[in-house]
Parts: structure tokens; sequence; C-alpha cells
């Protein structure tokens, strides 16, 4: 009898899905289902501090907060391993938290390398414009921490996938202190009566592959303006009260060639400036204190009203999770 001609290509279909389900067995076995474990890097006092968003009862960790999701992209020996992606649910809070991915579980092949790109958008996935395992782009449109993890495992490695997260943008923020004031006076010597942060992109795109690579969006000529009719300036930059905004989150950029700026005024106020009503205004130049806004630093600017000096000082920035990161901005 002669066979059909799609017969041999059936049969060689039929083999190769019967050899699947037997090597998905024995990798159950030898490799084990393909789990995550998702970690931060920062230090949770230093966001504390900070006063980022944060979960109440578990500080400094907002990402692994129970009902948070990340999305995953995978590939083994540079093919796609997930269709198209896995959705990791944490159930749990803090470093006790475990992430699981619904449906059938992927199991390790022992003799493959992995690779592995995640990002966490706070549930902002409509952001995410295309992602593989090689690269994610995200049209990051502003007002969130944008966080990201990678890890590549090789065919002789553990096979214990952990995805450290990391912060894709820049957290800035202005604190505003009058060291003449008496920390027991109950009158602030200068009412801060504006405050406008001028020409910073706050929109771009995200391409996370080998790196973070940012392409800012054109920037926003008011980015943020202080809601407050007049605000009193406090004495001590170590209390909130001297937070003269909140933390922002923006798309890093160079500002060495840009206008970004910030302006404000200030009036006197209480009984060392009695009859005195003139406000005085105030413009400066972000370029002149730092040229780049970078991923993962923390840059907080003090403005320092100080009736003995007019001068702007240079500030240092570190990374996110430290203390001391200073820039001091001292004028009349």
């Amino acid at each position: 009898m002669r066979l059909n001609a799609a017969y041999p290509a059936l049969l060689a279909l039929l083999l190769t899905l019967a050899l699947a389900g037997c090597r998905r067995e024995q990798l159950s076995a030898d490799g084990g289902v393909i789990r995550f474990t998702v970690n931060t890097a920062e230090v949770s006092s230093a966001l504390t501090k900070y006063d980022l968003p944060v979960v109440d009862d578990i500080p400094g960790d907002f990402l692994r907060k129970n009902g948070n999701t990340v999305r995953v992209w995978g590939s083994m020996n540079s093919a796609i391993l997930f269709d198209p992606y896995l959705v990791l649910s944490c159930e749990g809070n803090g470093i006790s938290a475990n992430w699981n991915y619904a449906g059938d579980p992927y199991y390790w092949d022992l003799t493959a390398a992995y690779q592995f790109r995640s990002v966490f958008t706070d549930g902002h996935d409509t952001e995410i414009d295309s992602a593989s395992a090689g690269s994610v782009t995200v049209n990051y449109l502003g007002g969130y921490d944008l966080m990201v993890a990678a890890t590549s495992l090789g065919s002789s490695d553990a096979k214990s996938a952990t995805l450290t997260f990391g912060h894709a943008c820049s957290a800035v923020r202005f604190y505003c202190i009058d060291p003449t004031r008496s920390s027991t006076a109950t009158t602030a010597n200068f009412n801060i009566k504006s405050f406008k942060l001028n020409n910073v992109a706050k929109t771009g795109t995200l391409t996370f592959g080998d790196g973070i690579v940012w392409a800012p969006a054109s920037p926003t000529a008011e980015a943020y303006t202080l809601p407050a009719a007049s605000w009193p300036v406090p004495s001590n930059h170590d209390d909130e009260t001297a937070a003269l905004t909140p933390w922002f989150f923006f798309v890093p950029q160079n500002l060495a060639n840009s206008n970004a700026s910030i302006e404000f005024s200030f009036a006197p106020a209480g009984p060392a400036y009695a009859g005195i009503d003139q406000s005085v205004d105030v413009k400066y130049f972000l370029k002149d204190a730092s040229t780049t806004w970078e991923p993962g630093k923390m840059y907080t600017y003090f403005i320092v009203l100080d009736p003995a000096a007019i001068e702007f000082i240079n500030f240092t920035v570190q990374p996110w999770p430290t203390d001391a990161v200073t820039g001091t901005y001292t004028v009349l």
C-alpha cells in the first residue's frame, strides 16, 4: 500500500511531541521547576529616610508588596522561552514574599544557558512598548518608580533565578532651610511665596538591553509648581518639614546644555522683619550644580536662605540607598 505524502510529516510531528513530553518529565526530575526570587538593591532604612513611596508595614520595600506583579521575558540557548512573558505575582510582603506564575510550570534544562529580563512598572504595563529576553522598551510617561532587573545563567550554574531590581529613574527633591532661625521659634523669618521647576524632561523612552539607555522627551516648561501660596521656611534640614517638594521620579538626562532651572520667590516674615513687605525673586540653572541626572541616583538640593551670604555651593550626589546626598544653594 502506498502511503499518502502527508503521512511522513505527520509521523515526524507526533514523534517530536512524544519526545518533548518525555523530555519535560525528565527535566522535572533533573532540573526542577523554574522559580524566581525577587530582591531589591536598596537599603530599606535609606528609602524610609528619604520618604519614597513605601508600604506602611514594610519600611522601604514597596516592590515586594502582596499583589504586586512584574513581567519576565526569558530565553533558553537564545530561543524564546516564554510566550510572550511570565507575570510573577507577589504573595506575601517583604523578603519573605513568594513570587509565582500561573499556568503550567517550566522546567530547567541543566545543559542550557538562560537569560531573563524583567520590569516593574507599578501598574503602568501599557507603557511597555516591546520586549524580549534581550531587550525591553518602555515608553515612560512619568510619575512612578520604574525598576528593572536582569540575570543570565550558564549551563553550569546552579539553577536559581534571582532578579535584583534597581531604579531606572533619577530621584530629585528640593529642601529649604533658614540657619538663622531658632529651632524654638514659632514664627518663620521667611516665607516661600512660589517655587517652580522648569524645563525638565518628565517622560522618555527606556531601552533596557545590555544596559540602561534613556531617550528623554522634550522638556516640560513647568515640570512642577508649588501648590502652597505661602510656605514657612524651617530651621532644621533633618526635619521632613524642610522638604519643599515631594520626591520626583524623572527621566535621567543631561543638564549641561539645558535651560533646566528653579525659580522661587520669598518674603521676610516674623518680628525681625516687621514692616518689610517685599518679595525676592531667584532663578538658578541646575547645570551650574550638576550636569547629569543618572539612573538609580538621588539628587537632594538644599536651598539655604541666609542673610549673611549670596552664593551657590556645589553639591555631591551618591547612589540611591545612601545618606548625605546634599546640594546646597545659599541665597540672600
